[in-house]
């Protein structure tokens, strides 16, 4: 019997594409899940349409109402949260845990790991697996990192750069940012001891034509704690670029200013008027970068590897990439049950084998010598 995954958002820009390669790319059950279930069965007639053999519906689905989830969760193996619900996922974990089904979500803010470590001992006692800040980031930046670390004998220096459109459905999808932005968490790694960092730590960075040269601020990442004694770092650090001088000199301070007074009021205020600028340049073309520098010794001498991971479509490589750790949790090379963050647990070899497979590269530019 085919595994039956529910697409939590399946209609969203992460769930249709994400509803979309499961169809292309595999042989699950596959339910696409939303409040609005005119277009969850558009976009299952259109998936239909292009694959007919694919196993797809759609279900009405309130993430918000117990009931709902419970209808719904009864009738899957794995629900994928790919919606913005970051302060309903105690609820949506109830649930999961409740109807005896595994859980994965997308989900960037880091809170929503000690949402769910709450749950751990009993994730483990009903023998289920949950899986969390999975997709490119989080997901792709630790097993980046242990990609460059297999480059050389001894890894010293490690730090990924982020660029990427703003293209967003609807505002709630851009409070998740601006939720980091006012409760600032980054931490980066130096002389081997993890400290607290805010915007005064940029750096700049200089990335392909597209995006060109950016100012990066470092950015929370929980996935990549635990890597610098795998490898033996001694920095180590995730910097994203900016947006544009409106939304990072006006919409970013005022959204830090405000949430110091009211969390709420600052986050919808804010996300408003980052959505309006991102409406008014009316871009839709979602690339991505993805570099990392790393710095280390191999065979005695010095050398720097930079691994560079471009997509022309954010949400098709988040999908690409929670294929990838689909396949690795369907197969039992994912098996021990458990609370995981995805770029923690997964195999970076096979990861990045997948993703080349399915068309995203990550070109290598490796130096020895004086590391220039």
């Amino acid at each position: 019997m085919a595994a039956r995954v529910l697409v939590v958002g399946g209609y969203g820009g992460v769930g249709k594409a994400l509803a979309k390669c499961l169809a292309r790319y595999s042989n699950y059950s596959v339910i696409i899940g939303g409040p609005n279930i005119q277009k969850g069965r558009a976009l299952k007639n259109e998936i239909a349409s292009q694959f007919p053999h694919a196993d797809i519906r759609e279900a009405y689905l309130d993430a918000t109402d117990k009931n709902s989830l419970l209808e719904n969760f009864k009738q899957v193996d794995l629900a994928i949260v790919t919606a913005t619900l970051p302060d309903h996922m105690e609820g949506i974990a109830e649930v999961a845990l409740e109807s005896n089904i595994d859980l994965l979500d997308i989900l960037i803010r880091g809170d929503v790991v000690d949402v769910l470590r709450k749950y751990e001992n009993t994730i483990k006692k009903n023998n289920r697996i949950f899986l969390t800040q999975c997709g490119f980031h989080p997901g792709l930046i630790a097993p980046m990192i242990k990609r460059a670390g297999s480059y050389f004998d001894n890894c010293d220096e490690a730090r990924v750069f982020m660029a990427m459109e703003g293209v967003f459905e609807q505002p709630e999808a851009i409070k998740e940012i601006l939720y980091e932005v006012i409760t600032p968490n980054a931490q980066i790694l130096e002389n081997g001891c993890w400290k607290k960092v805010d915007h005064k730590s940029a750096l700049p960075f200089k990335f392909s034509a597209h995006f060109g040269k950016r100012v990066c601020y470092p950015v929370q990442m929980r996935e990549i704690h635990g890597v610098e004694k795998e490898l033996g770092l001694r920095h180590c650090g995730v910097y994203a670029s900016g947006f544009d001088s409106y939304i990072d000199n006006f919409v970013f301070p005022l959204a830090f200013v405000l949430g110091r007074f009211n969390k709420k009021l600052s986050l919808n205020i804010s996300s408003q008027l980052f959505f309006g600028r991102v409406r008014q340049k009316n871009k839709r073309d979602p690339k991505v970068e993805l570099v990392l520098v790393a710095n280390g010794s191999k065979k005695g001498k010095p050398g720097k590897i930079t691994l560079r991971l471009k997509s022309d479509d954010s949400f098709e490589l988040t999908a690409f990439a929670l294929l990838a750790l689909l396949d690795q949790y369907f197969d039992g090379s994912i098996s021990r049950p458990g609370l995981y963050l995805m770029g923690q647990v997964i195999d970076a070899h096979r990861l990045f084998e997948d993703l080349k497979n399915r068309g995203i590269s990550l070109q290598t530019e490796e130096s020895t010598g004086n590391g220039s």
